[in-house]
């Protein structure tokens, strides 16, 4: 299996754009994975819509990030979710399906939400230019991988500060960078 799709839930969304700031807003991110093996370094990303609504939860569009590790190993997955702990709380900052707070740190605003008639959200959602996350289960989405990538019901978290517990020795962050982006959703 050359790629797993993992699709978040799906909207329609016709000619929406941030001029006024009327509700929905969208806005794309794009995350990038380089981790290290024994045999190279391997590279992957996603794009990913985030939709505000008027009303309601923010929601994504497109699919997981997949990291192909190589042969005999079991792949990196990034998830379009939040952290929570066992009680079903978030733990982390990715928040509903954005890493707003993550974006707005990278790009050194001190703002953790959309602010007045969301002058915090146009202002984040201007810049431009990938910016490096230090990997870490707060600032990161849910990671998983499987024991048999055929068997769905084999999905295993894995720890983003230690990949190697659960992804076999040798395996260790490279580089994870995340930047507000107008390219197409990965589908």
């Amino acid at each position: 299996m050359k790629r797993l799709s993992l699709t978040a839930a799906v909207f329609t969304l016709a000619g929406v754009t941030l001029a006024g700031c009327s509700y929905p807003i969208t806005y794309q991110y794009k995350m990038v994975f380089e981790v290290e093996t024994p045999e190279g370094v391997k590279t992957a990303f996603n794009v990913v819509e985030v939709l505000i609504p008027s009303s309601g939860p923010t929601k994504a569009r497109g699919e997981a990030l997949y990291l192909d590790l190589g042969s005999g190993r079991r792949p990196l997955i990034a998830l379009l979710t939040s952290h929570h702990n066992n009680k079903g709380y978030m733990v982390g900052n990715w928040g509903d399906n954005s890493p707003f707070k993550i974006l707005a740190k990278l790009y050194g605003e001190k703002f953790t939400d959309y602010g007045t008639k969301d002058e915090n959200l146009k202002k984040l959602v201007s810049y431009r230019g990938a910016r490096e996350i230090k990997p870490n289960a707060n600032d990161l989405p849910d990671l998983v991988t499987f024991a048999d990538v055929n068997d769905p019901k084999s999905v295993i978290a894995v720890d983003a500060e230690d990949l190697a517990a659960t992804l076999g020795e040798g395996v260790r962050w490279h580089k994870v960078t995340i930047e507000i982006t107008d390219e197409p959703v990965s589908t």
